[in-house]
């Protein structure tokens, strides 16, 4: 396939057949092309008729993205198989298919210096037959005629004078649109843009709009009442797009709603915006969406810590690092369970056995405040996380018998330096809310979770093989705690 895509960047007729019969949303097709100048003739034949608009839409998209070389203009051609006639025909200027997805570069305005007038177009139309104003389909068609009866003629010059004629034209016509087109997009919105680009794939919207780095898409449900095929042509336009031309560039998410009226949702759905290339996210090492940060520099934490944990002398500087995680464990059982806890950092977690109001309403508080914040930024994972420990907090506090508090609070502290450290690490790549904003600290803190992590899967495989004991003491003169009791229970069970 790979080959196959080469071979039609470079101006293979059939390896554009090819790709194009494969990508092609309607089957089974047949697809000839071939190269005339440098013009791309496309025969399409199908059982069913081909519809004009979106047929043209999906070849320009299709088209843009595949680029071949030596390609100005597309000549379309719809044929119902068993028929000596066209269904239709159309030409595509292939030169204006890109302009929202071209980066601006020097000098690629076109100037009007560089535009010859209507008189002096003049000539060049009257060599080809044709008024002055006729649209590039007509000249492409007309061009191609006749070229066609001066090869028959074997008549050389004609040839020449028709080729330097349909290339002036070509060019003076296509700085006229891009012009035109440049002219427009500057008095245009980004919401302006996107909504004629989506009028252009066949959708009708009802509103766009941009909120708390979202982009909502409002569309009528007397024309959507699914949303499978709408939203995949709008994942698949903004896919191809150059967002930073749009300013869009700066959102994170995209929702497409379905409405029956103002404000009544019947269905809505939501996707990441799609990524392109290298971007500007891609040089903010602290922004969530660099897939440097996410692809490299993760794996290369926890291969940090990792080589951290096989050195005698960092394993033992960063033992501190371990204790904290031990002494949050405990500490997280007695706050969720409602109970006062001060973990220290010499090993030790003070924990009051009598509920508290308190803490109870403390934390829910904070449970509350990241709900509402995660709800008016619309990040849907922190709401989720609110609820989720707001409920359990609630059964641990109101519902969890005294015995299984105590059996967990024993737990936490092996647990704390397994489930902390986890969390910690997934949350990596999970930006919390502006108010809560940790894209820095995420670095030093899935390092350390990391460090515990793997230093207690690396000890506690060495246990189950029976290459290591089971910690009864701990090794900075430590007493023996209940928790040590509790991590023989369960090895046993």
């Amino acid at each position: 396939m790979a080959k196959l895509q080469f071979r039609a960047k470079q101006g293979d007729t059939q390896a554009i057949a090819a790709l194009l019969k494969t990508a092609f949303p309607v089957q089974p097709i047949e697809v000839k092309a071939r190269l005339e100048d440098s013009c791309l003739i496309l025969h399409l034949e199908t059982l069913d008729l081909l519809e004009q608009a979106p047929t043209l839409t999906f070849l320009e998209r299709w088209l843009l993205l595949l680029h071949p070389s030596g390609i100005d203009f597309v000549q379309v051609q719809a044929q119902l198989q068993g028929q000596a006639n066209l269904s239709w025909e159309k030409s595509l200027p292939f030169g204006q298919l890109a302009p929202y997805n071209k980066e601006p570069t020097h000098g690629s305005t076109p100037e009007e210096n560089d535009l010859l007038t209507v008189d002096e177009l003049g000539p060049y139309y009257q060599q080809l037959n044709l008024e002055p104003g006729t649209t590039i389909e007509v000249i492409n068609q007309t061009y191609l005629k006749l070229k066609v009866e001066a090869q028959q003629q074997d008549n050389s010059e004609r040839l020449t004078a028709l080729k330097e004629t349909y290339q002036t034209l070509k060019t003076q016509l296509q700085l006229r649109a891009n012009l035109a087109a440049q002219e427009e997009r500057e008095l245009m919105t980004p919401t302006e843009q996107l909504g004629r680009l989506l009028q252009q794939q066949g959708l009708r919207t009802t509103q766009i709009s941009f909120a708390a780095r979202q982009l909502h898409i409002q569309l009528p449900i007397s024309h959507y009442p699914k949303p499978r095929k709408p939203v995949a042509k709008i994942y698949t336009l903004l896919e191809t797009l150059n967002l930073a031309n749009l300013q869009l560039d700066d959102l994170e998410t995209v929702v497409v709603y379905g409405l029956s009226a103002p404000k009544q949702v019947v269905w809505q759905r939501q996707f990441p915006l799609p990524k392109q290339g290298f971007s500007r996210e891609d040089t903010d090492l602290l922004s969530f969406r660099n897939r440097f940060s996410s692809a490299i520099i993760f794996p290369a934490l926890s291969i940090l810590a990792w080589v951290l944990n096989i050195m005698p002398l960092t394993k033992f500087l960063l033992r501190g690092v371990k204790i904290w995680f031990h002494e949050f464990g405990h500490a997280t059982i007695a706050w969720l369970s409602g109970r006062r806890a001060i973990p220290l950092p010499f090993g030790w977690t003070n924990v009051e056995p009598n509920r508290s109001l308190f803490v109870y309403f403390a934390i829910l508080l904070l449970l509350l405040l990241l709900f509402w914040v995660g709800r008016r930024e619309k990040r849907r994972w922190p709401m989720v996380l609110a609820v989720a420990i707001a409920l359990l907090q609630f059964w641990m506090t109101w519902l969890m018998p005294l015995r299984t508090f105590n059996v967990l609070l024993a737990f936490g502290g092996i647990g704390g330096e397994f489930y902390l450290c986890a969390f910690f690490m997934v949350s990596y790549f999970f930006s919390l809310p502006e108010y809560f904003r940790w894209d820095f600290y995420r670095f030093p803190v899935v390092l350390g979770a990391a460090f515990t992590f793997w230093d207690n899967v690396g000890f506690w495989r060495k246990i189950n093989l029976g290459q290591a004991s089971i910690p009864y003491l701990q090794s900075i003169g430590r007493m023996l705690s209940g928790c040590h009791y509790c991590y023989l229970f369960l090895f046993c069970v």
